[in-house]
This record gives C-alpha cells, sequence and structure tokens, in this order.
C-alpha cells in the first residue's frame, strides 16, 4: 500500500474515531465493511484489524469521559466480567464455524431491535439536565446482555457498542451520557481479548494497525472533549443514524450482496 494511501487512511479513521467516541462505539461499525471492501481481505482479517484499532478508540476517548467523570466504574466491571467471556467465545470457535451471512442476520436483528427502541422512546425533558445517581435495573439482564454484545464483537469485530449502549440506557435505565462514558471503557475490554485470539490466529493486517490506530486515537479524543458539552437529544439522534447505516451493511451481507 502506497504512502499516500496510508494517509488517506489516517485522516478518514480521525473522522471514524470522532463519530465513534461521541456514539459509544469502538469504530469497527465504519472500519469492517471500509476493511472488507478492499480486494483480497477477508472477514476476519477485517474483524481482526477493526478490532486492534478499537483499542485507541477506547482509550483515547476514555481519557477526554473520565475529564467529565461520567462513566459507572462498578457497572463496567459487572457488565464486562460477561463481555470478556463472549468475546473468547466470539473470536475463538465462533468465528471459525458460524457462516458470515448466519452472523450477520443474527446481528441485523439485534440492531433493528435496538434503534427500534432508541427512536420509540420518549424524550423526558430531564434528559437535558445532568441526572443523579440511583439504582442501576434489571443488573442481571445487563450481564446477560453483556455477554451477547462481547460474543458479537468478538465474531463480527464491531466492539460491542451498538448494543452495549442502548443495553445500558433501555435495560438498566442509566443516563444516555454515562451509558456512552461506559461504553467507551467496555468496547477497549471487549475489542482487546478478540483482538489478542485474532492477532494469535495471525490474521491481523499489520500494516493497517499505525495508520488507522493513530487517526482513530486522534478523532476519539476529540470526540470525547466534545461529548459532555453535546445535548442528549441530538447524540440520541446521532446514534439511531449510526445503528441504521449498520443495519443496511449487515442485510447486505446477510443477502449475499457483498463478499
Amino acid at each position: 500500500m502506497s504512502a499516500l494511501a496510508l494517509l488517506g487512511a489516517l485522516f478518514v479513521c480521525v473522522f471514524v474515531g470522532l463519530a465513534s467516541a461521541l456514539m459509544g462505539l469502538g469504530g469497527g461499525m465504519f472500519m469492517v465493511p471500509l476493511l472488507d471492501l478492499i480486494p483480497g481481505v477477508s472477514w476476519q482479517e477485517a474483524a481482526a484489524t477493526s478490532l486492534t484499532c478499537a483499542l485507541a478508540t477506547s482509550a483515547a476517548g476514555s481519557v477526554a469521559f473520565d475529564k467529565g467523570k461520567l462513566a459507572d466504574l462498578e457497572l463496567v466491571v459487572l457488565l464486562e466480567l460477561s463481555g470478556t467471556v463472549g468475546a473468547l467465545v466470539g473470536a475463538a470457535v465462533l468465528a471459525t464455524i458460524v457462516p458470515e451471512r448466519v452472523s450477520a442476520g443474527v446481528f441485523s436483528a439485534l440492531v433493528a431491535y435496538a434503534a427500534w427502541k432508541m427512536v420509540r422512546r420518549r424524550k423526558d425533558a430531564k434528559e437535558e439536565e445532568p441526572q443523579p445517581e440511583g439504582p442501576v435495573e434489571h443488573l442481571g439482564l445487563g450481564i446477560a446482555g453483556a455477554g451477547v454484545a462481547g460474543v458479537l464483537s468478538g465474531l463480527l469485530g464491531i466492539g460491542g457498542g451498538p448494543v452495549k449502549v442502548p443495553l445500558q440506557t433501555e435495560v438498566c435505565r442509566i443516563p444516555l451520557k454515562v451509558a456512552l462514558a461506559n461504553s467507551n471503557l467496555m468496547v477497549g475490554i471487549t475489542a482487546g481479548v478478540g483482538a489478542a485470539v485474532y492477532f494469535a490466529k495471525g490474521v491481523v493486517l499489520a500494516h493497517l494497525i499505525a495508520p488507522c490506530a493513530i487517526g482513530i486515537a486522534l478523532g476519539a479524543y476529540l470526540g470525547g472533549l466534545l461529548m459532555p458539552k453535546l445535548p442528549v437529544a441530538r447524540l440520541r439522534a446521532g446514534f439511531v443514524l449510526v445503528l441504521l447505516v449498520l443495519l443496511g451493511r449487515m442485510l447486505w451481507k446477510t443477502l449475499g450482496l457483498g463478499s
């Protein structure tokens, strides 16, 4: 790959990281489809490289988020206990036996449900103001859902953010900005586990890691600084749009139109 192409990848990834941090994602929903379009790159290679880059997104975004003291670290630890196990199962086991179209189809259904729930939920006027911390609801369901997100992360290389954010807001009933901050931390943990498995398999595209990781890290840091200053309603609208884009790509794969 030429130096110009690598430079272009860096600048593109700045915007990927910015959007990913603002939405609480790991960047995989952009990176995997992008890498999958490159001739000769397999789905596993795209997923592996995406998960490696997601570490940069999570680290940079979380550093910036921490300045706003938004993350609920206790909840992060509880959810990631199952998320880590799920990532191991997804990357080490399911990635080698589950047909790609089946994986894409299941994920399409989950993303469609998450988008529907985010659109359907009525906006509470209090959402625009800082909300006091309260007890986390349905923690058992949250932990189970985090395990599913981990499986999807390891299997599809997406970091699990599209499931983890609505899981926290709709099931655990925590404020959106807290869920976004939590997701940035959780994505890094889950992605790290999956990336380690793929690295051991030798399917990570090493020559793309440096420009993509640097670009994503810079964009994610900027996104983390901007997020506390943005209104919740706009964040929710942006997240729904991201889910719909991801849904379209997954449906494309499910129908066998993308290969």
